[in-house]
C-alpha cells in the first residue's frame, strides 16, 4: 500500500510572514522524494504540514486522493520519523515498537508478528529487551525508523533522521533507508540540507529556498542543468564556481571576456542568439582545467592560493583578477602555492546564468 500527495497553491504563514509560498508539487506512489533547501528555507514546515502538525492557510494538500485540511496527523495514514528518535526511554525496543499498536487496540498476535517482522528487516532481533540508553545511535535511529515501519502506513516522513550520527554511520544508514525503500516501495518524504544525502537517496529532489521550490527533478537532471545560481551554488561538493564577465562572439567562436582573461566556452553554451551581454558563467570544480604553461593567450590567467588534499583528489584553489575558482585535481596534483597557472572549461562544462535575475539562460 502506497500513496500519492498531491499539493497545489499551498501557503502557510503565522500573521504577516510567509513561511511557504504557493507550493506545487506532486509525489506518486512509491517514490522516494527528497525536500532540500538551507536551514529556514521551509523543508521541515512542509514535512509537518503532509503530517498534519501545521495546517495550511491556502491551497490543497491530498494523501492518496483524500484532502487532508483539518485531518488530525493519526488520521492521515502516515508514518513519522523524528530527528531526536522520539523513543519512550522506559520502555525496550519491542515496547516502543509495539506501543502505538497496543494503543489502536491490535490484538496481540498480530501486533507480535508486525513487530517480529520490523525487527528482522531493521536487524534489531537481538535488541528487543534492550532500553534506549543501552543502544548506539544508529541503532536508536533503526528503532524510530522501525515504530514507523510498524504501522504498515502509505507515506513515510523523515525529518533530517540522520543528522545527530557520526559521519561513517550516517553513510551506513543512508544505503540502509535506500535499500529499505527498494523492498517496501512506500511513499518517502526525506527532508535534509546536507546536498550529498539528498543526492544519493532521492529518486526526485525538491530544493527549496526562502519558502518556494526552486527547481524539481532527478538528483543528476539538477546537478547537470540547475534552474538558477542558488540551486547551481547549493546542489554539488565542492559548490560551483562563478565567473561574471562579457559574453562575446570571435572568430574562434564564443567566450567570455573578464578581468582575468578570455575563457573560450563550448558552441553549445553560445547558441542563443538573445544572450544577454553581460553573464555569469557557473562551472563545477570538476570541469576546471588548469594548464602550468602561462604563455597561451586563452584561458584566464591565475595563480594557486591554496593546495587541499582529499584523499582521492585534490582540491586547488585559484587566486584570479577579482575572484577565486576551484578545481578538482588528481590526486597526485603536482602543483604547488604561488605557481602561475592558465584556466580552462571543459567543452561539456559550464552554465550561464542572468547576472540580476539568477536565472538559467
Amino acid at each position: 500500500m502506497s500513496a500519492a500527495i498531491e499539493i497545489r497553491s499551498c501557503s502557510v504563514g503565522y500573521g504577516k510572514v510567509a513561511v511557504l509560498s504557493d507550493i506545487d508539487l506532486t509525489i506518486a506512489p512509491g517514490e522516494f522524494i527528497v525536500l532540500v533547501g538551507p536551514s529556514g528555507c521551509g523543508k521541515s514546515t512542509l514535512l509537518n504540514t503532509i503530517a498534519g502538525f501545521v495546517q495550511h492557510t491556502a491551497g490543497t494538500l491530498r494523501i492518496g486522493g483524500a484532502d487532508v485540511a483539518g485531518l488530525e496527523p493519526k488520521d492521515r495514514q502516515i508514518g513519522m520519523v523524528f530527528q531526536s528518535y522520539a523513543l519512550y526511554p522506559h520502555m525496550t525496543v519491542h515496547g516502543n515498537l509495539a506501543f502505538a499498536l497496543r494503543v489502536a487496540g491490535m490484538a496481540k498476535a498480530e501486533i507480535e508478528r508486525r513487530v517480529a517482522a520490523v525487527g528482522e528487516l531493521l536487524q534489531l532481533d537481538a535488541l528487543m529487551s534492550r532500553r534506549p540508553a543501552d543502544l548506539s545511535g544508529g541503532q536508536r535511529q533503526r528503532v524510530a525508523i522501525g515504530r514507523a515501519l510498524v504501522r504498515d502506513v502509505a507515506v513515510f516522513l523523515l525529518d533530517e533522521p540522520l543528522s545527530n550520527l557520526d559521519a561513517q554511520l550516517r553513510a551506513e544508514l543512508r544505503v540502509e533507508l535506500k535499500r529499505l525503500h527498494q523492498r517496501l516501495r512506500r511513499t518517502m518524504v526525506y527532508v535534509t540540507h546536507d546536498q550529498v544525502e539528498a543526492m544519493t537517496l532521492a529518486d526526485r529532489l525538491v530544493v527549496l529556498h526562502e519558502g518556494r521550490v526552486q527547481q524539481v527533478g532527478a538528483p543528476m537532471e539538477v546537478f547537470r542543468r540547475p534552474a538558477n545560481r542558488f540551486v547551481a551554488s547549493f546542489i554539488g561538493s565542492p559548490a560551483m564556481n562563478f565567473i561574471d564577465g562579457e559574453f562575446q562572439r570571435g572568430a574562434a567562436g564564443p567566450g567570455l571576456a573578464c578581468t582575468a582573461g578570455w575563457l573560450p566556452l563550448s558552441d553549445e553554451l553560445g547558441r542563443d542568439a538573445a544572450l544577454p551581454p553581460r553573464v555569469t558563467l557557473g562551472v563545477r570544480p570538476e570541469h576546471v582545467l588548469l594548464a602550468t604553461d602561462d604563455s597561451a593567450a586563452a584561458g584566464l590567467a591565475g595563480e594557486v592560493a591554496l593546495i587541499e588534499p582529499m584523499g582521492s583528489q585534490t582540491l586547488v584553489r585559484v587566486r584570479c583578477d577579482g575572484f577565486e575558482l576551484c578545481s578538482l585535481q588528481s590526486a597526485e596534483c603536482a602543483l604547488a602555492a604561488g605557481q602561475r597557472v592558465r584556466i580552462h572549461v571543459q567543452p561539456q562544462g559550464g552554465n550561464l546564468f542572468d547576472p540580476h535575475s539568477g536565472g538559467r539562460l
